[in-house]
This record gives C-alpha cells, sequence and structure tokens, in this order.
C-alpha cells in the first residue's frame, strides 16, 4: 500500500463517525470515505464528494475541515443551486493548490457545451487530479464528449462503479486502480466497504 495509516487509525475513524451520523443515506457516507482514503494512501492526487443537502443532518463544515486537518488534508468548497436544490461540493487533497484546482475545473465544465475542445481537456485535467488510470482518462473523454456511450460500456460504469473503464484496458485499470482501493477501504473503513457492496451488490470488489 501506499501509505501508513496505522498512526492515523483513530483520526480516521473520527471522519468516518462524522461522515456516517451526518448523511442521511450510508452510502454518501461510504462514498466520501473511499474517496478520502484514496487521497491518503496516495492513490488519488484529489477527490470530489457532492452531497445533496436534503441528505445531510447538521453538517458543521467547519468541524469536518478540523478533522480532515489532523490527517494533513486541505478542503476547497463550494455550495450550488441547481433546479432548486443545494449541493455541497468538497473537493479534498493534501495539496491546498490541488483541491483549489480541481474545483475550479468542475465549474469551468459547465461553461462549456458537451463534445467542445477546452470541455475535453477540462474532463483530462479533471480524470489526472482524480487519479485514474490514463486509458480510462481517455476513453471517458473519447466516448463521453462525443455521445456513443455504448451499453457495455454503461455496464462497465456499473460494474467498476469509480469509472467508466475503457472496454480494451478494463483489467488492468482494475489492478491499477480499483483494486488498490477497494482493498484499502475494506482494511481501513469496513463500515463502508459493507455500504457500499449492499447498495452495489454487483459491482466488482475484489478478485
Amino acid at each position: 500500500m501506499f501509505y501508513n495509516v496505522f498512526m492515523d487509525k483513530a483520526k480516521l475513524k473520527k471522519i468516518e463517525n462524522y461522515l456516517f451520523w451526518h448523511c442521511r443515506r450510508r452510502f454518501d457516507a461510504a462514498s466520501a470515505m473511499s474517496s478520502i482514503i484514496g487521497v491518503i494512501i496516495g492513490l488519488k492526487p484529489s477527490c470530489c464528494c457532492i452531497f445533496n443537502e436534503q441528505n445531510l443532518r447538521r453538517f458543521d463544515l467547519i468541524r469536518f475541515i478540523k478533522l480532515l486537518e489532523k490527517l494533513n488534508l486541505k478542503l476547497a468548497f463550494e455550495r450550488k443551486l441547481l433546479e432548486s436544490e443545494y449541493y455541497l461540493d468538497l473537493y479534498i487533497s493534501k495539496s491546498s493548490k490541488k483541491a483549489e484546482r480541481l474545483k475550479g475545473l468542475f465549474s469551468d465544465l459547465s461553461k462549456y457545451a458537451y463534445g467542445e475542445g477546452d470541455r475535453k481537456e477540462i474532463n483530462a485535467e479533471i480524470g489526472k487530479l482524480l487519479g485514474y488510470p490514463q486509458t480510462a482518462i481517455d476513453y471517458y473523454v473519447r466516448h463521453t464528449e462525443s455521445g456513443t456511450l455504448s451499453e457495455s460500456h454503461k455496464e462497465r460504469i456499473r460494474k467498476y462503479f469509480y469509472y467508466a473503464h475503457s472496454d480494451k484496458y478494463q483489467n488492468e485499470e482494475f489492478k491499477k486502480y480499483d483494486e488498490k482501493l477497494n482493498r484499502a477501504i475494506e482494511k481501513y473503513s469496513p463500515r463502508s466497504a459493507k455500504a457500499m457492496r449492499k447498495k452495489y451488490p454487483n459491482k466488482r470488489w475484489l478478485d
């Protein structure tokens, strides 16, 4: 594994407890926890956790920032109003610069129409900041932005959940990204692993 978290288990547990208490849906907490673990172990340069505020209860952002800081994690955030509902977007990294960059890129996406060159470049950089394999990024940008999503592509999204894996390199991408992250989640946050297995029983977890 990339990072020794044995000394930080208690701090990690506090973040997990906070998310599971303040998220009304267990899977929302588990999804956010898995992304944060990815950053901690060094697999993901940064991550994005998006919450519909209707599914949160008394979420104290200042308190959450303090919990992240104990693990040397930085946070950038944005509150958005979309179709009469408020969303809280959290961008987390070990680097303040990367967290802010990811926030800016997601904001920039909305300024361009699907298929435009700038949008493709933005998606490619987002993929890198999220730690996805390059072959998966290339596939996602090429097919999602052109609107050529096949049924097999959609099936891979359901199978892997984390990203739109390519057809040709999906097994290699699983080894590079999913398997490492899944093992870390199972080891450091079995509560999240259980919630994810329940939400997506057909998801490829560990070979």
